[in-house]
């Protein structure tokens, strides 16, 4: 395997040389993997880096098939035979609402209460969206209405499109490049009435 002939290289001295093809959703590659990067690229500076956008679900296809030597998915970790996989870290999923919003004071939030709300979601096939989606069918809450986007970043947009309608000031460029839970905690402070599934 890939993990066995790169210890066999370090075990005998050699420094690590050629291609690594890496595989992620978008949210992943934009967000996560950049900060890793510098690191890696300072450490093994004879590895090329290949990066391939791939939804969570086909990751462990594309792995198995050597389209990709390395995946880094999102939601519950993988599980395959041939497939050693590793859980890295865990995040929140949270869901953000304006404060005057009638959920946004409650002490605790029952799922059949989102089904009466407009969900802004990532588009099907998103790790988030799945791993939310299947939380509400665990316990029998069908979703209620929600605007699908493409990616986190058409989220990101839509957030900064939202404070150029409803506020007559030039976004500041800070804002422009703030994270997706900054923007929209920034949107959903100043009215906005949607409640965003994100996290």
């Amino acid at each position: 395997s890939l993990a066995e002939e790169a210890r066999a290289a370090l075990a005998d001295g050699d420094e690590p040389a050629g291609m690594l093809t890496i595989g992620a959703p978008e949210t992943v590659l934009t967000y996560r993997l950049p900060n890793v990067l510098q690191r890696f690229r300072t450490r093994l500076p004879r590895v090329r880096l290949l990066f391939r956008p791939t939804p969570n679900a086909e990751l462990q296809r594309a792995i198995g098939e050597g389209i990709l030597d390395v995946g880094f998915g999102l939601g519950e970790p993988m599980q395959a035979r041939n497939l050693e996989a590793e859980l890295l870290d865990t995040e929140p999923l949270a869901i953000v609402a304006a404060p005057e919003h009638p959920l946004a004071g409650a002490a605790l939030v029952e799922p059949a209460q989102l089904q009466r709300e407009t969900l802004l979601l990532t588009r099907p096939g998103c790790g988030y969206r799945a791993l939310f989606l299947s939380t509400l069918a665990a316990v029998g809450v069908p979703p209620g209405g929600s605007l699908d986007f493409g990616s986190v970043e058409a989220i990101k947009q839509s957030a900064i499109q939202y404070l150029r309608r409803n506020f007559d000031f030039p976004i500041p460029k800070p804002v422009a490049e703030a994270d997706i839970r900054e923007l929209i905690a920034l949107a959903c402070g100043k009215g906005h009435r949607q409640l965003c599934a994100c996290t």
